[in-house]
């Protein structure tokens, strides 16, 4: 039984607590409590928001934290922590997260100054918060009990749902972009020749560095680059997740000098790189297009020349400091500062065109080099030598380039300029970590984001279908508006919108203007089957079967179709065969429970068929 003496007690306590804290820390003030109805506040859901939120706030203050608490009572988990920064700045980054984070509206963010005093909303002019459910305001819907307490619970466990989803998609994000930073930096160091770069074949003009340290090295970057991607795909602040990068990216410098036992083999790559892959992983948060993966570079890296204002001369110094401190030099950073453009509006371009006319990557990463060692205001090279000679390394190449470049010359004459190049003590390291970034942002773009894309689209389309052959969408049903889709489904309206005119033309669904989306009656089949790959009508789609056999589920599978590991499957495999062309190898796998009985013949000519006779069979049996 609840009581209310003691709930008040323990809220009293607290207070108290508070206060003495304050007088000790003269420091602000931040709670953490979970925004849960009801009296007990003990449920999982609410506690483990609330430990959730806490660790983000830890992330988002993490060294300006002085002092923390937890206190466990009737009132549920509540989290302390003393901040040594203006009260008002806490809060201001607690508006944003509570705007910005899935679990934001499920907890209370309080924020009290060093004198007690809790600010709001109204501190900066904005609104009081809405109400987690509609959107008039939470404090009407609370004071009119518009929706029951098991509403708003239901709601909040949607959204605790909503963010294991999305801790499940940044870990398939992460390591799909890390493994991209991976493939950048290995195909830039195995292409050749280099000009007195390290490659299978030379050390170049190197002697301390070989490329099997530059593997080891690479795979080393790679776990802080999967860091600096996790940071980013999240609704960090992104000046505050571009300073968290950057810390991350020295102590990935530090495990780089231990692998490669004091080696700078990719000191410049882990600061361009980890620009790259933070930048791409914000766009993939925010569901945004290729194109503004620039315009986020130049938004997180606007204050990035501040960088020479405050060189320590008392410490060893870069080769881009002295040349800026020397010269007024800013080589990368000034790339950087122009948000990549000599990738964006370059290199890709170059490396792209060259890829599609040869398929050869070391060929199309070789020209791209020879592009970027014409324009790129390499700090390595001046570092090793002077301006001087920088003008003229840019010039040659400029030369080659626009006369065709690795097309218009032989291997022999590349191979001679190498050796040159090499006998000169020439390295462009800036121009090679440039190329690494381009082809990490060319697989990016048509590989990963052309194939999400694509299937994201046929996954809906999809989906649907599946649900409507389970019945979860019933004939003549009215299926969810196109927004409410592309929440459902995380994705854009645009997305949705193709997917659904996609079933539109197969005849699956019906739009009906200022009404809605409707299913029409399917059952019995005939044109509306289709093979979403292949563009075509089951009907004109012949096949060739390859096997079929019974197999059991791994994990992975088990997952899929909610079975236990006894469980058998029916697997079998065909090529499918359009217009007298094999076009398809389609593995199909089912429970067997389903279909006990299924043989060769079943699936010879339209398993749909054979499954809607099923299906027909059972309903009038």
């Amino acid at each position: 039984m609840f009581d209310i003496n003691k709930f008040l007690d323990d809220r009293e306590k607290r207070v108290e607590l508070q206060n003495s804290l304050l007088e000790k820390f003269k420091a602000p003030l931040l709670t953490v409590r979970a925004n849960y109805p009801g009296e007990n506040k003990w449920e999982s859901i609410p506690i483990e928001i609330t430990d959730i939120v806490a660790k983000e706030m830890v992330l988002l203050f993490e060294d300006k934290i002085i002092h923390s608490e937890v206190l466990e009572n009737l009132e549920g988990k509540i989290y302390l922590f003393f901040i040594d920064i203006p009260a008002f700045e806490i809060k201001k980054n607690t508006i944003y997260f509570e705007e910005n984070h899935i679990l934001g509206r499920c907890v209370d963010l309080d924020v009290y100054d060093v004198d007690g005093r809790g600010l709001s909303r109204s501190d900066f002019n904005l609104p009081k918060r809405k109400c987690l459910i509609c959107d008039d305001l939470a404090f009407i819907c609370g004071r009119s009990m518009k929706h029951s307490h098991q509403e708003i619970k239901d709601k909040i466990a949607s959204k605790y749902i909503a963010y294991q989803k999305y801790l499940k998609e940044r870990e398939r994000v992460t390591v799909i972009l890390s493994d991209l930073t991976l493939e950048g930096m290995i195909y830039e160091v195995s292409s050749f020749p280099g000009f007195g770069l390290v490659t299978p074949l030379t050390q170049g003009s190197h002697k301390d560095m070989d490329f099997f340290t530059f593997l080891h090295s690479s795979f080393v970057l790679k776990k802080g680059f999967k860091k600096m991607a996790k940071t980013m795909f999240s609704s960090l602040p992104l000046d505050i997740a571009f300073k968290k990068i950057r810390e991350i990216g020295k102590i990935t410098e530090e495990e780089m000098f231990k692998a490669t036992s004091g080696v700078n083999t990719h000191k410049g790559m882990i600061f361009l790189m980890g620009i790259a892959v933070g930048a791409t992983a914000r766009v993939l948060y925010e569901k945004r297009e290729f194109k503004d993966i620039q315009n986020i570079i130049c938004e997180m890296t606007r204050d990035i020349l501040k960088d020479f204002e405050n060189i320590d001369i008392s410490k060893k110094l870069t080769h881009g400091e002295k040349l800026y401190l020397e010269n007024g030099f800013t080589g990368i950073r000034g790339e950087i500062k122009n948000g990549l453009d000599i990738i964006f509006n370059g290199s890709l371009e170059v490396f792209s065109s060259a890829f599609e006319k040869t398929k050869n990557i070391n060929l199309s990463a070789f020209h791209t080099l020879i592009y970027l060692m014409g324009r790129v205001m390499d700090s390595t090279i001046v570092y090793r030598h002077d301006f001087s000679t920088l003008e003229q390394i840019k010039k040659e190449m400029s030369d080659i380039f626009y006369n065709g470049g690795a097309f218009n010359k032989d291997r022999e004459y590349f191979e001679k300029l190498e050796k040159e190049y090499i006998s000169k003590n020439i390295s462009p390291g800036g121009s090679a970590d440039l190329l690494a970034v381009t082809i990490y942002f060319y697989k990016f773009l048509y590989i990963f984001l052309l194939e999400i894309t694509m299937k994201k689209k046929d996954f809906i389309a999809e989906d649907i279908i599946g649900k409507i052959y389970q019945n979860k969408y019933k004939k003549e049903e009215k299926l969810p508006t196109e927004r409410e889709l592309a929440i459902q489904y995380g994705t854009s309206r645009d997305t949705v919108r193709n997917a659904l005119k996609k079933l539109v033309d197969l005849n699956f669904l019906d739009i009906i203007q200022g009404k809605g989306i409707f299913v029409k009656d399917i059952i019995g089949g005939s044109s509306i089957i289709y093979n979403s790959l292949l563009n075509k009508n089951y009907k004109q789609i012949s096949s060739k079967i390859l096997y079929l056999k019974e197999v059991f589920p791994n994990i992975e599978m088990q997952k899929i179709f909610d079975i236990s590991e006894d469980e058998a499957l029916w697997e079998y495999k065909r090529i499918r065969i359009v217009d007298l062309k094999k076009i398809q190898i389609e593995l199909t796998r089912i429970p067997k429970k389903l279909f006990p009985n299924l043989a060769l013949k079943n699936i010879e000519g339209s398993f749909h068929e054979y499954v809607t006779l099923q299906i027909i069979i059972f309903l009038t049996s």
